[in-house]
């Protein structure tokens, strides 16, 4: 295959043309410094991000029982409240939750750290958990 044709495969190349009968999607490019925390950072989500449940429950750092001095370590957590944001907005125009997904693959390996074991996702720190946590989008990030 030539590189045009792959290139023509990738979703944010096709799904313009076929909206009307496929499922209602937002396309968003990744910023430089989530693109990094993706490849390189450990498991450990940004700051400033509030867990939502189906329930609406919100989860925040307060909430939890204080296990060990985390807080010393919260200028080494990544932080991107314009991404985050500009999710959450496109998630509540969707509905309320959606299916997060990069160009070639979906997280679908990575059910096992999010609620429920479920793809659906409330927020930006739903998103960005599942796709921190998946083999399968790390691929696509190291090796487009």
């Amino acid at each position: 295959m030539r590189k045009e044709e792959v290139v023509a495969c990738s979703f944010d190349s096709w799904y313009n043309s076929f909206k009307d009968y496929t499922t209602e999607s937002l396309i968003f490019d990744l910023p430089k410094e989530v693109l990094d925390f993706l490849k390189n950072a450990p498991l450990i989500l940004p700051k400033n991000l509030i867990y939502m449940r189906k329930d609406n429950t919100e989860f925040s750092e307060s909430d939890e029982d204080n296990w060990t001095d985390e807080d010393a370590d919260d200028n080494k957590r990544p932080n991107f409240p314009d991404f985050e944001k500009v999710i959450n907005k496109g998630i509540e125009s969707l509905g309320g939750y959606a299916f997060a997904k990069l160009n070639w693959s979906a997280p679908k390996d990575a059910t096992w750290v999010s609620f429920g074991n479920s793809l659906k996702c409330y927020s930006a720190a739903d998103i960005l958990l599942l796709l921190k946590a998946s083999d399968f989008v790390s691929y696509d990030i190291l090796a487009p």
